[in-house]
């Protein structure tokens, strides 16, 4: 990794891209094309200077990319960018670069948030990016989901710093719902007048709905599956009706949900799990709901008079999900 930040400077890219699991090597190829490429994904040719970087201990050798663009791995004698760079002295590292401005690390490891190695270099990259303007994407296509990892960073900064982090810096470039072959070309990364991206997961439904009716299904339903297990649950947890969920799981869960909240709707509260914080997270789910959907709040501030009962909850917002069809 310290290879990589030495050139950076050098090289100044637009964009950089950190792709992770990003290895094709059992992948049919007759199956990969330009819009589900996850080495390179097409909205890099929206940017001039870029910095590709793959990272898997599975990485083809030739890599799949070699056979779809022109790019030629560095030698010492052919090093434009740093003398640190030599192919041949690490195996696990190897590194391309293009006549289009393009420049490609390959790295046969794995990557791992909480290694202090990658989580300071990823930090490096984001810092970077915010420093120069410009802009940062991750692809993580190793299976594992890394939004808690984004909601941490962002409740650590206030409202300022937040926007400038979702405005240039993209952690999960398929907004949490793709996988490998991720179709970019059906959902391509979108951005505003000010070229910033928009990532339709830290907004409300009313703003989505207005962006992506395919994007609002999935976090229409994504926050109703909120309402039916993690807020309520944790209702009859604090108030006794239930004893406290043992397993580990839950805890980081209604602890990840609230957070994630506390992101989109100011009203509530981070790392606050007592009942007035869970009836407030509650009560904008079901108002943002409403206002999406254009039908009145008399269902909200009936369920808000009863406490959120859980089973009124799941009986008031179970028949929500059909006019989505």
């Amino acid at each position: 990794m310290e290879k990589i930040i030495e050139c950076i400077d050098t090289f100044k890219p637009d964009v950089i891209y950190l792709g992770i699991g990003t290895s094709l090597k059992w992948h049919p190829i007759e199956i990969i094309d330009s819009n589900n490429n996850q080495q390179y994904p097409p909205f890099l040719n929206n940017y001039d200077r870029k910095l590709v970087i793959l990272i898997d201990q599975h990485l083809e050798d030739p890599l799949y990319l070699e056979s779809k663009i022109e790019i030629n791995k560095i030698t010492n004698e052919t090093n434009k960018i740093s003398n640190e760079i030599d192919n041949n002295s690490d195996n696990k590292m190897r590194v391309y670069d293009s006549k289009d401005n393009l420049f490609v690390f390959a790295i046969n490891q794995n990557f791992e948030f909480e290694n202090s190695d990658d989580n300071f270099f990823i930090n490096y990259l984001r810092d970077y990016t915010l420093a120069f303007k410009k802009k940062f994407v991750i692809g993580d296509f190793s299976g594992r989901n890394i939004e808690t990892y984004y909601i941490n960073l962002l409740l650590r900064c206030n409202q300022e710093k937040q926007n400038d982090l979702l405005n240039n810096i993209l952690y999960d470039v398929t907004q949490n719902d793709g996988g490998c072959q991720f179709d970019y070309e059906k959902y391509p990364i979108v951005y505003d007048k000010k070229n910033n991206f928009v990532q339709y997961k830290y907004k409300s439904l009313v703003e989505i709905k207005e962006l992506s009716p395919y994007f609002y299904k999935i976090n229409f339903l994504k926050r109703l599956g909120y309402l039916n297990y993690e807020l309520t649950r944790m209702l009859r947890i604090l108030s006794g009706e239930i004893t406290e969920d043992p397993h580990a799981y839950f805890k980081i869960s209604i602890q990840y949900t609230i957070n994630y909240l506390s992101i989109i709707y100011n009203s509530v509260k981070s790392f606050d799990n007592s009942k007035e914080n869970i009836h407030e997270a509650i009560f904008q789910i079901l108002l943002d709901i409403c206002h999406s959907l254009d039908i009145p709040m008399d269902m909200v501030l009936h369920l808000k008079e009863n406490n959120y009962n859980q089973k009124m909850v799941w009986d008031a917002i179970s028949p929500l999900r059909y006019l989505l069809e």
